[in-house]
């Protein structure tokens, strides 16, 4: 499946059937951030949840491959916005947080998210948090890769984060993991 290829086609229909705030969600990852903090939303979408934290007092840029999901977030949303490969991110002590809600672990192969989760660590200032949100692993379905809580916080460990807490949480019939991590 070619994921860029269907969120550039299927905007409107994404909005619709994923893109709202899940605000208890938001607020514990949001109470892990220092107030008024810089954050980066990646794989932000549709920009539901980069609006959301710039509602809240913080500072947020949302990142997305798809231009059209960029787009609708710059036309609909508050924030700052860009169309950016998050394989391609780099920097050093520039985000209080990150916010990934899906995208890093859904549709990218670990030996790539690795390398991306290697780059976080870089951007975030000392004592930054990371917050995830994960399919959780129930069913097999193609395209999406799911995970349990255990093989998320090892993987993140392994790339230098420490365990701050987590949240089981479903959304129609998906079970899905909130995981907040903080640099070392």
């Amino acid at each position: 499946m070619n994921f860029v290829k269907y969120y550039e086609k299927n905007v409107l229909e994404y909005v619709k059937k994923a893109g709202m705030v899940h605000s208890d969600i938001l607020d514990i990852f949001l109470s892990f951030v220092k107030k008024k903090g810089l954050v980066l939303d990646l794989g932000c979408g549709p920009g539901q949840d980069t609006n959301y934290f710039v509602s809240k007092g913080f500072r947020t840029i949302g990142i997305d491959l798809s231009v059209n999901m960029i787009k609708y977030a710059v036309k609909n949303h508050k924030g700052a916005f860009a169309v950016c490969d998050m394989n391609k991110i780099a920097g050093t002590d520039t985000f209080d947080a990150v916010w990934s809600a899906s995208a890093l672990f859904t549709h990218i192969k670990k030996n790539n998210r690795i390398k991306i989760i290697k780059n976080i660590h870089n951007l975030l200032v000392e004592g930054g948090v990371l917050g995830v949100v994960v399919r959780e692993r129930t069913r097999k379905i193609p395209g999406f890769y799911s995970y349990t809580e255990g093989d998320v916080v090892s993987e993140l460990e392994l790339c230098s984060y420490s365990f701050l807490t987590s949240k089981h949480f479903k959304q129609g019939e998906t079970s899905w993991i909130l995981i907040i991590v903080q640099k070392k």
